[in-house]
């Protein structure tokens, strides 16, 4: 299944230790990505959640935590995270749940 991103949205970032304040967020979800399509699905999916523990209303983060969830047969998760990420950017189609 392609994963397909059309943008990158504007991000708030609070200070802290560890990767760069705004670029960590662009940099997790780009390295995330690339687990995804490699097929490291553990990986992909440790790294959404770091950004979601950074962001809790990432779009983009939340609708391929649920695609990678829903690859590794947790439909029921998967359906919650798709859903929050239609809640959280409503506008973005791709996210239609």
């Amino acid at each position: 299944m392609p994963i397909r991103h059309h943008r990158w949205p504007v991000l708030f970032e609070p200070a802290g230790e560890g990767r760069g304040p705004l670029n960590s967020i662009r940099e997790l979800l780009t390295e995330a990505q690339s687990h995804h399509h490699s097929g490291r699905l553990h990986d992909a999916q440790a790294l959404y959640i770091e950004i979601i523990e950074q962001d809790p209303v990432h779009g983009d983060a939340l609708n391929l935590l649920g695609t990678v969830l829903a690859q590794r047969g947790e439909v029921e998760n998967a359906v919650t995270f798709l859903r929050r990420a239609t809640r959280a950017e409503p506008d973005v189609p791709n996210y239609a749940c």
